[in-house]
């Protein structure tokens, strides 16, 4: 997904695919910096898109209508999978054709990751690792698999990493994904992704310049809390370096978010509606809204109101 996605810094899917959250950096150019979110989203009328939340430097922020973005707002926008491009171009952003991709690390994830894109992409692999690099290369079609060091300059820019459109660090290192991919990132790759799984280091990753981050123990984290609380709950994520929950569920009959309009049920400042599907239509939540059993909520919290959050579909 980012890779497709190449202007995004996470993407996260909800019903089923129609329904996308994507994180976005704020660059200086950006035609959305210095006004207020209300002015906004006035200006651009009925957009079925909401900014659900803003990560600015080490905090995270869920935004009021009065809030104004800042160069280097990382912002979170939910809305319907088609608006994504058009939601891109407001942002100042531009997603780039990626056809030539660097990835190091011929691990599982290297390896799943060059079987999804071997079909649209010129790939090459680097693996350290001589008896993997030859299990690789028998086992892919069309990638190149080369056996050396990732972490050499040289080597990579044998390689022709100056030529990459994305350049993807999955070893089983940590300190190597962070440092391989601030060197593609120093010789303008204009792609690149970063595997960290140590939770410490989520939180600076934005501040050091890394494009987008992925994390196994955030995925495993979130399979473990969607079973621990699967009652209602259809599906919960958490994006590296965030301190937030973003949780998608369906209220019960009788619950108490539907017995009145939202403007009425006094939500926390610190959680947020982001997108309602009702009968295959998406709604952009508002004070008026009256959420029905069935429907499918997606909710963005802060860890203090989860679970408040929770305690409102019960």
């Amino acid at each position: 997904r980012l890779i497709h996605q190449s202007s995004a810094t996470g993407v996260v899917e909800f019903g089923g695919g129609k329904i996308q959250l994507l994180g976005i950096r704020l660059e200086r150019n950006s035609p959305i910096l210095g006004n207020p979110l209300k002015k906004f989203w006035q200006e651009y009328g009925n957009l079925a898109a909401r900014i659900v939340a803003i990560k600015r430097k080490e905090h995270t922020l869920i935004p009021g209508g009065n809030e104004i973005l800042v160069a280097g707002d990382q912002i979170f926008i939910i809305c319907e999978k088609n608006l994504i491009p058009k939601i891109v171009k407001l942002t100042g952003k531009e997603d780039v054709s990626i056809k030539n991709i660097m990835i190091l690390g011929g691990g599982l994830i290297g390896q799943f990751v060059a079987e999804s894109l071997e079909d649209e992409t010129n790939l090459k692999i680097i693996e350290s690792r001589i008896d993997k690099s030859e299990k690789i290369a028998n086992k892919l079609k069309k990638a190149l698999v080369i056996h050396g060091d990732g972490t050499d300059i040289d080597l990579l820019a044998t390689e022709g990493i100056l030529d990459m459109d994305a350049f993807i660090s999955v070893t089983g290192d940590d300190e190597t994904n962070i440092i391989c991919t601030l060197i593609a990132k120093h010789l303008k790759v204009p792609r690149t992704i970063a595997l960290v799984n140590k939770t410490e280091y989520l939180p600076i990753t934005p501040t050091i310049g890394l494009d987008a981050v992925v994390s196994k123990k955030l995925l495993t984290v979130n399979a473990i809390l969607r079973f621990i609380r699967r009652s209602s709950l259809e599906s919960i994520a958490s994006i590296p370096g965030l301190d937030a929950e973003i949780i998608e569920i369906i209220p019960r009959k009788g619950s108490k978010i539907t017995q009145h309009p939202l403007k009425n049920l006094h939500f926390r400042p610190s959680a947020i509606l982001g997108t309602v599907t009702r009968n295959n239509d998406v709604i952009i939540p508002n004070g008026d809204t009256q959420i029905q059993a069935g429907d499918r909520v997606v909710i963005f919290s802060l860890p203090k109101s989860v679970n408040d959050v929770e305690q409102m579909f019960k």
